[in-house]
């Protein structure tokens, strides 16, 4: 069966009583050497990303959505309000593991928590060092321009780049002069249509952090956030990267490592949070449904327990997803990882190794239970990324007042590391009941990292879901986890957005005249092994008010008014 596509592509609005908009598949990208304080901010190690639905602010320090910029809010957003307070990451493990000198190490981005163990800058250099800044590349660079040049520097700090000469150094020139890159040409390592690149390391003195007794370890993260151009399900998603690399100066082994993609999600308003994780069904404890992954999304996520203050009666849905764990060798060879570094860098093929997925999900509160609160010391941030509670012992799903397991599961058969693993859409399973302000560490491990020997790459999805209502919004979220996990498994190769339509607009007393040529839309046609993308149609939508989404305040916000299509 031949199914029509409607492809949303640009927005062009005009505002009166209300707003008329064009809607198609892919948003335009706004050049930011355009904005000149763009250009400053990234100099100071910030940067404000909105590539797409999602707006996010971001730091040199590993920082995500907890950063001041001026004139931008200081959190993730999405639809106008917050979906984030803060993002990063926290790592665990052993140095000297089965010696006496054996010792339980942790560290961490997680400004809610108070802990900021990484600054800016490979092991060894200054954090002020102006090279260890964000490094930022676009699909609509200019060919060889500003940003491809700049990208020498991050190259030097151990940024990857397609080397199309292939003499092993990064030297973008436009040998035939034709002002357009080609395939024998040196260029960045763009992800999706931005990319923003930093490398940050635990440099961190002990006595500065918040667990004075681990000191710097040596450790590197590569850290790359990329995104595409689109106001449709691609465009609820950011990527983040991890790159890790053990720099240890004694040349210590670390060990037993787990590393979690931690969050400090508020969704609106903060204190109305509730969490859950789409985990396999043998953790979940109950056979899931035709229709849902046995194997589980390898995900987390948070959702509200009802209407929001901010978003109205359909607040939506921050799920983070690993797609791709850490490589841990087997010597097997029936084993086989996969190494996905985008269209232009290609896949690596790793036999005898196997990719690991989520370890364990769990939250944590600011102050109270006691038990599941802030982690106070190294060992407590240890038992989390294990999925154990504060005191190193496993929640009892059966007894735990802040859940409850439902729909005739039996209590007993649900894993305690993954916490709130039921549908709360469906009302089976084990759920949280009690909403909170939430933080939440989506974790895996766990893994081993040689000195200068072993890498650890770790690729998540950051996505945002909204329904039609609180839980239909974890159904949305995890719809567009699915889509997130195709474009991955493409190796991030994407539909390119179609030609824009170049619209007139004339307006009288009491019309308003939408006008714009066709050809173009029409004539468009894109094929690749995954996709026959061809122009089928127009659609014209109004909205009530400034923003995409179907249903603000309860209200219905968009409508669809005329409809063009083509007759084939």
């Amino acid at each position: 069966m031949r199914r029509k596509r409607f492809i949303k592509y640009l927005r062009f609005s005009i505002i009166f009583t209300f707003i008329i908009g064009l809607v198609f598949g892919f948003t335009s990208i706004e050049k930011d050497s355009k904005n000149v304080q763009q250009r400053v901010n990234r100099t100071a190690g910030v940067y404000w990303m909105e590539i797409n639905n999602i707006g996010m602010p971001i730091n040199n320090s590993g920082v995500y959505a907890d950063v001041a910029i001026p004139g931008k809010p200081p959190h993730g957003t999405f639809d106008g309000h917050t979906f984030l307070f803060s993002g990063g990451f926290c790592v665990s493990g052993y140095i000297d593991i089965g010696q006496p000198t054996e010792f339980l190490w942790a560290n961490a981005v997680a400004t809610a928590s108070r802990i900021a163990d990484y600054r800016p800058g490979p092991v060894g250099t200054a954090p002020t060092d102006p090279k260890n800044k964000l490094y930022i590349v676009r699909s609509d660079d200019e060919p060889f321009g500003p940003d491809w040049q700049d990208w020498k520097d991050a190259v030097s700090l151990g940024a990857d780049f397609y080397d199309g000469d292939k003499d092993g150094k990064y030297n973008p020139v436009d040998k035939n002069g034709n002002g357009e890159w080609d395939p024998d040409e040196d260029r960045p390592d763009l992800l999706g249509d931005e990319t923003v690149w930093c490398v940050i390391n635990d440099g961190v003195p002990a006595r500065d952090r918040r667990y004075t007794d681990v000191p710097p370890l040596g450790i590197e993260i590569h850290q790359t956030i990329f995104g595409f151009a689109s106001s449709g399900l691609l465009g609820n998603m950011l990527f983040i990267r991890y790159k890790f690399i053990n720099k240890n100066p004694d040349n210590k082994t670390l060990d037993s490592v787990y590393f979690s993609v931690w969050a400090d999600p508020d969704l609106g308003d903060y204190t109305d949070d509730l969490v859950g994780c789409d985990v396999p069904e043998w953790a979940a404890g109950y056979t899931y449904p035709p229709g849902r992954p046995k194997e589980g999304r390898n995900a987390g996520y948070v959702y509200n327990d009802g209407s929001d203050n901010e978003y109205g009666s359909n607040p939506p849905t921050y799920l983070v997803d690993f797609f791709q764990g850490p490589f841990v060798y087997t010597g097997n060879s029936a084993d086989t990882a996969f190494n996905i570094r985008g269209p232009y860098l290609g896949i690596d093929t790793l036999v005898g190794y196997k990719q690991l997925g989520i370890s364990s999900f769990v939250q944590y509160f600011q102050s109270q239970p006691v038990e599941q609160a802030d982690p106070a010391n190294r060992i407590e941030m240890r038992y989390y990324t294990l999925g154990f509670n504060r005191r190193g012992n496993p929640l009892n799903p059966c007894t735990w007042a802040f859940g409850q397991v439902r729909g005739g599961v039996d209590c007993n058969t649900v894993d305690p590391r993954f916490f709130y693993s039921g549908d709360p859409h469906r009302n089976i399973g084990w759920i949280q009941t009690t909403p909170a302000d939430e933080r939440m560490m989506v974790n895996t491990g766990k893994f081993r990292l040689r000195p200068l020997q072993d890498t650890a790459i770790v690729v998540a999805a950051l996505i945002v879901g909204r329904g039609n209502s609180a839980t239909a919004s974890i159904e949305e979220a995890k719809r567009i986890s699915d889509f997130a996990q195709f474009i991955y498994d493409q190796n991030f190769r994407t539909a390119s957005a179609p030609p824009a339509p170049k619209v007139l607009v004339r307006t009288t007393e009491r019309t308003i005249d939408l006008m714009w040529p066709t050809a173009e839309q029409v004539n468009f046609r894109q094929q690749s092994i995954a996709y026959d993308q061809r122009f089928e149609g127009y659609e014209l939508w109004a909205f009530r008010t400034n923003n995409i989404a179907d249903i603000v305040g309860g209200v219905e916000n968009a409508k669809v008014i005329a409809r063009w299509d083509l007759k084939n």
